[in-house]
């Protein structure tokens, strides 16, 4: 007989394993230069005293083995908000075991009778869990197009910019 799975929200003793894994995420898509936080950065982005996150853990046998962090957000003219899924992550040797899934149903049973008007989340075009996040519920959305400005072209951005630092002290 197999231990059966926990989904609960994180602990701040879970951090080094949650990024851990978002580190091997970033790896997986070419990016992990971008991934500077440090371990005080990820206790206050998912435990300070506003976090902006929400991480939920996967836990088998006393061991974190997958993790979804989200955030609501809220749009300019929206009514409600909407729950953005940032990372998902199972350990390779136990995916498609229903881990992922769990932690989805997990957050959507988090989210009944809560006026969220959708969930969205982005993924790289070749990443085989989009098979998986249709099997959830997840549309593509063919008239949407993600941009993203990485940190050489926004670093050639800010050289070119005047000095506004003045006009928007405190903007971040």
């Amino acid at each position: 007989m197999s231990p059966p799975l926990l989904i609960r929200l994180a602990v701040s003793t879970d951090v080094p394993v949650i990024a851990g894994m978002v580190r091997e995420l970033a790896r997986d898509g070419d990016c992990p230069e971008e991934l500077l936080a440090t371990q005080e950065d990820w206790l206050h982005d998912l435990f300070g005293t506003q976090p902006p996150f929400t991480a939920l853990v996967a836990d088998l046998d006393n061991e974190v083995v997958g993790t979804l962090i989200y955030a609501v957000e809220r749009y300019p003219g929206w009514a409600l908000p909407a729950i953005k899924v940032h990372e998902l992550y199972v350990v390779p040797k136990l995916r498609r075991q229903g881990i992922a899934t769990t932690l989805f149903n997990f957050l959507a049973d988090a989210v009944r009778g809560s006026p969220v008007v959708l969930m969205q989340l982005t993924v790289r075009k070749a990443n085989p869990a989009r098979k998986f996040y249709q099997r959830v519920g997840f549309q593509q959305v063919p008239e949407c197009l993600t941009y993203v400005m990485t940190l050489p072209a926004l670093q050639a951005l800010i050289e070119t910019t005047g000095n506004f630092a003045g006009d928007i002290a405190g903007l971040l």
